[in-house]
């Protein structure tokens, strides 16, 4: 649901909830302090982010599981490897993994760390550039 989604979800809430009730006295009872309303906004969007996150970590989670059992259906990430050096398409490729072949646990998960810290920035981008 978008931001806009939500809020008419609430008002029609707000509507249903004050209907015998006139328009000037459900405006009297609310508190008139706009900083209160979008310190609330602001924490539903954090939760929405937080939520969000946690979903897709889930969905990479499912995903990597996956690609691990099909690698070792597959006989091992070795096999796999040497019977795709194989295949004349990946060829052109091969120079560009070389440079991985003696890299060390540490290197590793670096890159790994690196490469979600570049993922999360861009999430935060397209984010901020969506308000």
């Amino acid at each position: 649901m978008t931001n806009k989604q939500y809020l008419q979800a609430i008002q029609a809430i707000l509507l249903e909830l004050n209907q015998n009730r006139d328009k000037e006295e459900v405006l009297n009872s609310i508190n008139r302090n706009e900083s209160y309303f979008v310190n609330h906004l602001k924490q539903i969007k954090r939760l929405r982010l937080v939520q969000n996150s946690q979903l897709k970590k889930n969905r990479q989670l499912t995903v990597l599981e996956k690609l691990k059992a099909l690698v070792s259906s597959m006989g091992g990430i070795e096999d796999l490897i040497e019977r795709l050096k194989d295949e004349p398409k990946y060829n052109e490729l091969m120079p560009m993994f070389r440079k991985l072949e003696n890299i060390t646990e540490s290197d590793l998960e670096d890159i790994i760390i690196e490469s979600k810290i570049m993922y999360m920035l861009s999430e935060i981008d397209k984010h901020n550039s969506g308000n």
